[in-house]
């Protein structure tokens, strides 16, 4: 069986490390392809939540010059610097004292940018998920003439901006890590604008978009040092509660979250207890199932709420992963622990390892795996860590004549894999996802359309039962592979909470050797059911507990193999 013809854009969710990925681009070069003409347009329910400043300010004039600065950038054509003009009107606004001081700035601005009457169609407001055009009537800031530009500038928009969209490159200024005020101003309008008009789960944000704007306003203003400025970023990404939202830069590796050193366990939050998960057999201070106090004399609870301010996940489960991993992250070589053992609290001195020494420390034949290990006579489970475009054909051959069938998702598996499983699992070609996606010839809309096919083997799939495993390690294209193999009615998913992550990594950049990364395009299930924050469907939830961890037992996989043998 060749699988050549399946090759897709998988490189967009299976890349997370992927450095500025341009989604559309990248989509049209596979079997998924956005058609702005032919794809329909998204409606789902908008927030309505409209926010207006209260009275006349400072942040007042700022929060409406970075949406005055956003329209013109995205819907207008010009042929100049557009974050120059920003930044020479920065501090014009900030001088203003009045409304009418303010409304003559802003048609100064708005003058610079040609309007041509024409009797083309243009979509109705209504059509554009993303956006409303409310904040045109603002009677504080706004005197009748600006409101009137507004609607008449949207009325006569440029069908085609090329300048929009997400394949715009951002002028990046300077490597300073530390900003200029105007500049930290621009960084923070230059993101905020790019998710008003783009970010797909941008009407998932828990709050008002523009409200977090003028929140942020003052906090970009006053950051004192590149320290609170990146600071500044991570919470105003961690707004967005999923994921993929981040930032790359090296004042946050290695001043916020402590570096690259780790320590040989990890751990879980249950309930509210810390508690050792899993640990590499190298050094024996630590125990699976120890409850972790404090850190240097630094309690648990403080550390993990520090670090919850600025990280991004938008279920339990995927956001004390995350924080977890930082906790115990350090630019130190050794700490000492307050622990609880058995009712017994004492310290204990540990070390941190740096990714290079955890490289040589591991056991190749370790690492390297076992795919396949045979429960019964009966039932099969597979360890997707350990299965590649290489051995699957070996791994579905040993497995195929097994009654049922374990598939350990808890993981990042190989893209390659998908469509081979698939194949193998599915009784038929099955469309599995809705894709959606920013239309950039009209900011502020999104597109959708049936994404992805998989199941190529009619009569020839596996007949047995089948159960997923998953929990918050299953993220993105581990969630996109899991909600293909649902689409069989012989299979079962086993386990607590993915990460809510499905879909593609996207970015901007940022003044200050910032890149801030987001997802960027939605995937739903083929009826709109989302995947985003929530995560994939579970037909069982089991969730870890400490008397589990401490036992060694899994219990998850425990319950998918009760399940298979009472199916079996």
């Amino acid at each position: 069986m060749k699988y050549t013809k399946h090759i897709i854009v998988l490189i967009i969710s299976a890349t997370c490390a992927c450095s500025g990925c341009d989604f559309i681009s990248m989509a049209m070069r596979g079997r998924m392809s956005f058609n702005f003409l032919n794809d329909s347009i998204y409606i789902e329910k908008q927030r309505h939540d409209l926010f207006y400043p209260n009275g006349m300010s400072e942040t007042g004039r700022l929060y409406y010059l970075c949406k005055i600065w956003g329209f013109v950038k995205y819907y207008h054509d010009y042929d100049f610097n557009i974050d120059d003009l920003l930044l020479e009107e920065i501090e014009r606004t900030k001088s203003c004292l009045n409304r009418e001081e303010f409304s003559r700035q802003i048609l100064d601005i708005l003058q610079k940018f040609s309007v041509r009457e024409d009797t083309l169609h243009r979509h109705d407001i209504e059509e554009f998920t993303l956006i409303s055009n409310h904040w045109f009537e603002d009677t504080v800031y706004f005197e009748p003439e600006v409101t009137e530009t507004l609607q008449y500038m949207w009325k006569y928009r440029p069908v085609r901006n090329k300048k929009s969209g997400t394949k715009y490159r951002e002028h990046i200024y300077s490597n300073n890590p530390y900003p200029d005020e105007s500049r930290r101003i621009l960084s923070l309008f230059r993101y905020w604008n790019k998710l008003n008009y783009f970010y797909v789960y941008k009407n998932f944000i828990d709050e008002s978009w523009d409200k977090v704007l003028f929140q942020f306003i003052p906090v970009f203003i006053h950051s004192g040092n590149a320290n609170e400025y990146n600071r500044g970023v991570l919470a105003l990404t961690s707004r967005l509660k999923e994921n993929h939202s981040t930032i790359y830069s090296r004042t946050v590796n290695r001043e916020i979250f402590n570096g690259s050193n780790r320590t040989n366990f990890d751990i879980k939050k249950i309930g509210d207890t810390f508690v050792v998960n899993r640990v590499e057999k190298w050094e024996e201070e630590i125990q699976a199932g120890d409850i972790i106090l404090q850190i240097n004399q630094k309690d648990i609870f403080s550390l993990f709420d520090s670090i919850n301010q600025l990280v991004s996940g938008g279920n339990k489960w995927i956001n004390q992963r995350i924080v977890n991993e930082k906790i115990v992250q350090s630019t130190d070589t050794a700490a000492t622990l307050l622990i609880e053992r058995e009712g017994a609290v004492f310290e204990k001195n540990i070390k941190y390892y740096t990714p290079e020494q955890f490289e040589t420390r591991k056991n190749p034949e370790q690492e390297k795996g076992i795919a396949v290990r045979w429960i019964s006579d009966s039932i099969a489970y597979i360890d997707l860590r350990h299965v590649d475009e290489k051995n699957i054909k070996k791994v579905i051959k040993e497995v195929k004549k097994s009654q049922a069938l374990i598939l350990d998702i808890r993981c990042y598996p190989s893209a390659m894999i998908l469509f081979p499983l698939t194949d193998f699992i599915l009784p038929a070609k099955t469309h599995f996802t809705i894709c959606t996606y920013p239309d950039t010839n009209n900011p502020g809309m999104l597109r959708w359309l049936k994404s992805y096919d998989a199941g190529y083997s009619p009569g020839k799939a596996y007949k047995g039962k089948v159960a997923l495993l998953v929990n918050e390690y299953t993220s993105s294209y581990s969630e996109f592979l899991t909600m293909a193999l649902q689409t069989s009615p012989n299979v079962i998913t086993v386990g607590n909470s993915t990460a809510g992550s499905d879909g593609n990594i996207t970015s901007t950049d940022l003044l200050g050797e910032i890149r801030a990364y987001y997802t960027g395009y939605g995937v739903y299930y083929p009826d709109f059911t989302p995947t985003q924050r929530v995560g994939v469907r579970i037909d069982y939830t089991v969730e870890p507990t400490i008397e589990d961890i401490k036992n060694s037992v899994d219990g998850a996989y425990e319950e998918a193999v009760r399940i298979l043998r009472e199916k079996t």
